[in-house]
């Protein structure tokens, strides 16, 4: 789809979506259908080798522009390196789809992984919004 015949999706939520956890699954979908109604896309995950072959495959199927980042959600500068990237472009949508889980008892469960999975699924998103508007 060229710049000229966008959708009107694309027209009212601006020219490019940001999409966390990119790399496959729902948020390598949300990246495909996005690029399919002419978004330029950042992606970000930590696998950036999935993450660029599949922005190879968006510009070739859609001529969009697609940046792709690597960053890890439980790290606790994840919000600012995503702010970074994205400063000087009109990101009109977020998809903030990046997730984790883990399985078990919560009282045998690991202190830390239950800490990376708050950061990822709650706090990062949130983070990320009350520093752009902040």
């Amino acid at each position: 789809m060229s710049k000229a015949s966008m959708s009107d999706f694309t027209k009212r939520y601006g020219p490019v979506a940001l999409v966390t956890g990119a790399s496959s699954g729902i948020g390598k979908s949300f990246a495909e259908s996005l690029a399919a109604q002419g978004f330029d896309l950042v992606l970000v995950a930590r696998r950036l080798e999935r993450l660029e072959a599949l922005a190879d495959e968006l510009r070739s199927a859609h001529d969009i522009n697609v940046n792709v980042h690597r960053v890890d959600l439980a790290d606790g500068g994840a919000a600012h390196q995503i702010l970074d990237v994205t400063s000087l472009l009109d990101v009109g949508l977020v998809v903030s789809n990046a997730g984790t889980g883990d399985k078990g008892r919560f009282e045998s469960g690991d202190a830390g992984v239950m800490t990376e999975t708050l950061m990822v699924n709650c706090l990062e998103a949130s983070g990320t919004r009350e520093q752009a508007t902040g």
